[in-house]
């Protein structure tokens, strides 16, 4: 999924070096998962001092880092810190792979981009016939509603005279009428949000009638799945929405591959070295970077950055030289070639390893 790097502009605008934290918070992971979450942090904290860390950075982290959260579920937090400020503080809702700490001249950002690059801005409506639990997750949203239609009359009758189908009328007309209403409410939504993915669940019946009604722009959003009930005690469809969610994303990975390759020709950089010359000379429209989910991205390969321009960058200190750099620094590639992509306005894109090839690193170019 395409993702914008505005976000990263002010933390690289700051300038280093950063004390970047990856912590595991999972609540499960232990009984006391808060003395847990802490312990680690304490040790984090004393490799970053050893490393070479200030004291108003780790004292500004102190404030943030190892609050567990109030949810469940496999979670992370990543925090950047530098100078004595905090300028990045985010839970990632996956598991962020091991705890580390990093005083470096570049910040580890890879988590947080791994999970906005699976983050949607999408609903999830469990719906029955008398309204709907509505739920709007994404990168900077989560919350939930609750629509509420009219109760009576909504159970059917059995066979009868014509005073039960007159009773069964009424309460399909109610039902009815609570679909839509949950369809009005989906379609502001959808639109307040700009909403990718629709997952709607719960009876079948309610499932169809709010289809009915929604408009054709959020109807061609939906994805139904046959589970969701909103009884209390109904089990909970966080593992189908995260795969419904996942093969999405998977979708626009290939779409957007897709347009890659059939552009090829001069709009296409393919490597490591093709790609670094062109987000030189900001070039790069969206820079590809094959990614497995999880673990360390150092691949060992490295260039050589400048402190102050993100677009200068380089394989051998000699190139930063005649671009009149005196102050270069070597850092892994991944970290520097992002930077340089928040720097010129480019988009990125984490995509499974071989989709690429040549290192694992492309671009699709402006021009």
């Amino acid at each position: 999924m395409v993702m914008s790097l505005d976000f990263l502009g002010p933390v690289y605008a700051r300038g280093g070096p950063y004390a970047s934290v990856v912590l595991e918070t999972n609540r499960e992971a232990a009984d006391d998962a808060a003395h847990a979450i802490e312990l680690r942090w304490r040790g984090l904290r004393t490799d970053l001092a050893s490393a070479g860390a200030d004291e108003p950075t780790l004292t500004a982290l102190d404030a943030v880092v190892g609050r567990p959260s109030d949810e469940g579920g496999e979670q992370g937090q990543v925090a950047v810190a530098a100078a004595g400020d905090v300028l990045i503080d985010e839970r990632v809702y996956r598991h962020p792979g091991p705890s580390v700490a990093r005083w470096a001249e570049l910040p580890e950002v890879m988590p947080i981009l791994r999970s906005r690059a699976v983050q949607l801005a999408y609903l999830v409506v469990r719906v029955d016939s008398q309204g709907a639990d509505v739920e709007v997750r994404g990168p900077a949203r989560n919350y939930e509603l609750e629509v509420v239609g009219d109760e009576h009359p909504l159970h059917k009758v059995g066979a009868g005279g014509w005073s039960h189908r007159r009773i069964q009328q009424r309460a399909e007309n109610t039902a009815r009428q609570n679909a839509k209403l949950v369809a009005g409410q989906v379609d502001e939504l959808v639109g307040r949000t700009a909403a990718d993915l629709v997952v709607l669940a719960g009876e079948p019946r309610a499932r169809a009638d709010v289809l009915d009604e929604l408009g054709k722009a959020t109807r061609d959003l939906v994805v139904e799945l046959d589970s969701g009930s909103r009884h209390p005690g109904a089990e909970p469809v966080d593992a189908e929405v995260a795969d419904v969610v996942a093969r999405h994303v998977r979708g626009q990975d290939r779409e957007l591959l897709d347009a890659f390759r059939a552009e090829g020709g001069e709009r296409a950089a393919y490597g490591l070295d093709a790609t670094v010359a062109s987000l030189r000379e900001s070039r790069v429209d969206t820079l590809f970077v094959e990614d497995d989910g999880e673990g360390d991205t150092d691949s060992g390969i490295r260039l050589w950055a400048d402190r102050s321009d993100p677009l200068a960058l380089g394989r051998r200190p000699g190139e930063l030289e005649s671009m009149g750099v005196q102050d270069g620094f070597q850092v892994s590639a991944v970290p520097a070639i992002v930077r340089a992509a928040a720097g010129s306005d480019a988009r990125l894109a984490l995509v499974e390893p071989g989709a690429v090839g040549d290192d694992g690193i492309a671009a699709l170019l402006r021009y």
